[in-house]
């Protein structure tokens, strides 16, 4: 049987490769990418030269971890069909459109929706959280609250109440 030889794959371009193309530090590539207003005009074009020749795209984990944020909203709904959960979407959908962040959807349609949202929490850290159709009560408000990192916000709407909301800092 003949073996597939796969061609070898180009490593990932990494903020050392775009230090090294345009000459700076390492620190200098990343207050470009963070948009810091302490660099020069000359020096910034360089780097952005770099970034565009090199097609460096910034990896999610590696900012994740030196920002200590994900840059994430999840959206936890119990259901995706009726046209309330529907126009909220939409409405959040409008209002992220200019926002640097992705957002991220996680459905409690379950018999269980509040231990459903808890371990979706406990997969993954979110900077913000919006719980559509699940009325927040006191036991899941102190445990949003121990799940939330010290700067995110969370709000439940259902569609007989009002919108109440949470914070952790």
């Amino acid at each position: 049987m003949a073996q597939r030889i796969r061609p070898k794959k180009k490593d990932k371009v990494t903020i050392y490769d775009v230090a090294r193309e345009a000459g700076v530090a390492i620190s200098t590539v990343s207050r470009v990418l963070n948009n810091s207003s302490d660099v020069s005009e000359e020096t910034r074009q360089r780097v952005l030269r770099a970034i565009e020749k090199l097609q460096f795209r910034p990896d999610r984990t590696a900012r994740t971890l030196a920002q200590k944020k994900t840059r994430v909203l999840a959206v936890a709904v119990t259901s995706f069909t009726t046209p309330f959960h529907n126009e909220i979407l939409k409405g959040v959908r409008t209002a992220m459109e200019n926002v640097d962040a992705d957002l991220l959807l996680s459905d409690l349609g379950s018999k269980y929706p509040q231990q459903k949202l808890l371990n979706f929490l406990r997969r993954g850290a979110v900077d913000g959280l919006l719980v559509i159709g699940l009325p927040a009560d006191e036991k899941l408000t102190l445990e949003l609250r121990a799940f939330m990192h010290p700067w995110s916000w969370w709000a439940t709407i259902t569609p007989t109440s009002t919108a109440s909301t949470g914070t952790t800092a």
